[in-house]
C-alpha cells in the first residue's frame, strides 16, 4: 500500500531528488497521523512503552537494564506483557527479533521520542 501511495506521489515529480523522498514520506506520515493516533490511544502505557523501546533499539538489546530503563519499565517481564499482546494485536511481529509490521507506523513512533 505504502509503495503504491509512494510512486503516485513521485510520478508528480518531475525530477526526483532524494528531498522528495523525504517529503513524500512526511506527507504519507501526515495523511495518516490519525489512524496512528487511534492505535497508539488505544493502548496501555507499557505497550507504549515497549513500541518505544522496540522503535530506538531496532529490537535488538532490548531486555538489558540500560533499555527497560530508559523507556521506564522495572522488569523484563513488563515488557514481555506488552510485546506479547501487541504482537497478538497484530501491531508487532517476530521473527527472531521483534519489528513493528506498518513500517510507517513505526516511524511514527520514533518521531514521538
Amino acid at each position: 500500500m505504502y509503495v503504491q501511495q509512494f510512486l503516485f506521489h513521485l510520478w508528480s515529480c518531475s525530477r526526483p531528488a532524494e528531498d522528495d523522498l523525504d517529503r513524500i514520506e512526511a506527507e504519507i506520515l501526515r495523511r495518516n497521523r490519525n489512524g496512528y493516533y487511534n492505535i497508539w490511544e488505544s493502548l496501555t502505557l507499557n505497550q507504549k512503552k515497549a513500541l518505544k523501546l522496540l522503535a530506538a533499539t531496532g529490537g535488538s538489546q532490548m531486555y538489558n537494564a540500560e533499555s527497560l530503563q530508559q523507556v521506564g519499565f522495572k522488569s523484563g517481564s513488563q515488557l514481555k506483557r506488552a510485546l506479547n499482546v501487541l504482537t497478538a494485536r497484530d501491531i508487532l511481529e517476530k521473527n527472531g527479533v521483534y519489528r513493528i509490521q506498518d513500517v510507517l507506523f513505526g516511524r511514527w513512533v520514533a518521531q514521538l521520542s
